[in-house]
Order: C-alpha cells, then structure tokens, then sequence
C-alpha cells in the first residue's frame, strides 16, 4: 500500500514486472514521500487499483472463469447485515489517508468488546 522510493518490496514487484508477472499498486498523493514507490510502479506498467473491480478485470481472464460479483453474493444469500459485515464496516469508516494505528482503529470501532460478546 505504501512504499518509499527504495524498499525492499519495491524490488520485488519490479522484478516481478520484468518477468512479466501482474503487479498491482495503490496510488498515493504525488505529494506524500510514502507513496512514491508505488507511484513509481505504476509508471513501470503495475496496474493501478483504486477499487476491487480493477483486479478482478485483470484476474478474470487469468482464471479463465467468471469471479463472483458481490451483489452476486448477496443474491445468493450473503446476509450483509451480519454482525461481521457491520464491523467491518466501522473499521472502515475509521480509515483515512492518515495513519491509524491497529490498536486506535479496535478502541475506536469497538471491535474488541463485539469478538468478547
């Protein structure tokens, strides 16, 4: 998600790019020096990802078979309102361009007293 100029995953996913591999990255603000690794990927031809839709078109033909769309997983009896589904969707509420850290994101969201109920 977030990678300085020079990072020990950043030769990783470039060596994988040179062998022709899928290698995907998160922009970040041209701005912010946490980003400028992952920048710098997608200008080396990593696909960008700004949602879930991005890797699936990419994964799609890969697989060679059709992946599930998530309103298709609702359709066929997902119960989005599950207790899970509701906390997620408070530690995602929490999650902003600045860092958060794990144990603020639990106290904030209440994740720890829903997993002792």
């Amino acid at each position: 998600m977030e990678a300085a100029k020079r990072s020990g995953s950043l030769i990783t996913a470039r060596l994988a790019l040179e062998q022709g591999r899928e290698v995907f990255a998160i922009p970040g603000s041209p701005l912010d020096p946490r980003a400028e690794g992952t920048n710098g990927l997608i200008k080396q031809g990593a696909t960008p990802v700004t949602e879930a839709d991005d890797v699936v078109a990419v994964l799609r033909p890969i697989i060679g078979t059709d992946l599930a769309a998530r309103e298709q997983d609702v359709e066929d009896g997902e119960n989005p309102q599950g207790a899970g589904h509701r906390r997620a969707g408070r530690v995602v509420a929490l999650l902003s361009p600045t860092p958060v850290s794990l144990d603020d994101l639990i106290r904030l969201s209440g994740a720890r007293q829903d997993r002792c109920r």
